[in-house]
């Protein structure tokens, strides 16, 4: 059974297929995407950095963690210190990967590489044309505080912030 694809523009394409399962025939829809890195940005002082930008699919602002696609032959860690750099104009004296996860794969082939960036360095933004990002640095507490009043709702950040957590009770 054959995939096709029945639409294309810079950001994504998507395909159709129809399987068979339990002797009856579907049709299956996958949006492939460009692979994405999230940043965590952690402050010396414990703080961490948020962005709120206007999501069209949302129609509403988020506050959300750094993150962009990959470039073409770009490897996830230099996307991430790109992002990093162009979201919020913080280089990072160290930058890890924690692991890698795929966004909803129900419709999408995307992976998120997740990464931990530490030791930075303040500098000037470089957002793409498309961007219109306002940095915002709270404390963990006040992350967490958000996270259960339902503020924060972009799936990325609220793993960023529980694996934040997660440490901090260790």
């Amino acid at each position: 059974m054959k995939i096709a694809k029945i639409y294309e523009n810079l950001m994504f394409s998507v395909f159709e297929k129809n399987i068979k399962i339990n002797n009856k025939t579907s049709k299956l829809y996958l949006i492939k995407k460009r692979a994405v890195v999230v940043i965590l940005p952690i402050l010396n002082n414990k703080k961490i950095i948020l962005e709120k930008q206007y999501r069209l699919p949302a129609d509403k602002v988020l506050y959300e963690i750094p993150a962009g696609n990959m470039e073409d032959k770009e490897t996830p860690i230099v996307a991430a210190r790109r992002e990093l750099k162009e979201e919020t104009g913080y280089t990072a004296k160290s930058i890890k990967k924690v692991y890698e996860f795929y966004s909803s794969p129900g419709i999408f082939n995307e992976v998120m590489h997740f990464f931990v960036a530490t030791g930075l360095t303040p500098g000037k933004t470089d957002f793409d044309e498309d961007e219109d990002i306002k940095l915002e640095v709270v404390s963990f507490q006040k992350a967490v505080k958000m996270l259960k009043e339902g503020k924060i709702k972009d799936a990325k950040t609220i793993i960023a912030i529980l694996y934040l957590h997660s440490l901090l009770k260790k």
